[in-house]
């Protein structure tokens, strides 16, 4: 974490420099998973000056309130995955395409392709890109709709 500098006791404190007058512990709070839906969070504390750090601890957002998730697993959270993540692959498009026997709006290309590779939007977006995408030499957008290639 960067430093700023503390501001001299002549200074006019703005900006930046106001932290120091909340100075004492500051707490980071983390979404629990990717899944939107999922209301839970872990609270870390960053900096204590005056003791101790206390431990992560994970709660519930509910309503502007928080509330103790008491069954949270601390460990899975912290769980390395054990693998990569897996790019989107020829295989996944020609699925999506059923090796050109499908024609799809780009939109609904975009839904499907999340779902047959569990990667988000912007990912699926980019690989159906006819211009630039990975798979742009075998993608063609005719009035809307993308078609599958083989070379």
């Amino acid at each position: 974490m960067a430093h700023n500098r503390k501001p001299k006791s002549d200074e006019r404190k703005k900006g930046r420099g106001l932290i120091n007058e909340v100075a004492g512990p500051h707490v980071i709070s983390t979404a629990a998973s990717d899944e939107g839906k999922d209301n839970r969070i872990v609270l870390s504390c960053a900096k204590n000056s005056n003791g101790s750090m206390p431990p992560q601890s994970a709660w519930y957002r509910e309503n502007g309130f928080f509330l103790p998730c008491p069954n949270f697993d601390m460990e899975e959270f912290y769980k390395a995955t054990s693998s990569k993540p897996v790019p989107i692959s020829i295989e996944h498009m020609r699925l999506l395409f059923e090796s050109g026997q499908r024609t799809l709006e780009k939109g609904r290309a975009v839904d499907e392709l999340m779902e047959i590779t569990g990667k988000g939007k912007s990912s699926c977006y980019v690989a159906m890109d006819v211009k630039a995408g990975k798979f742009s030499e075998y993608l063609e957008e005719i009035g809307g709709l993308i078609e599958w290639r083989e070379i």
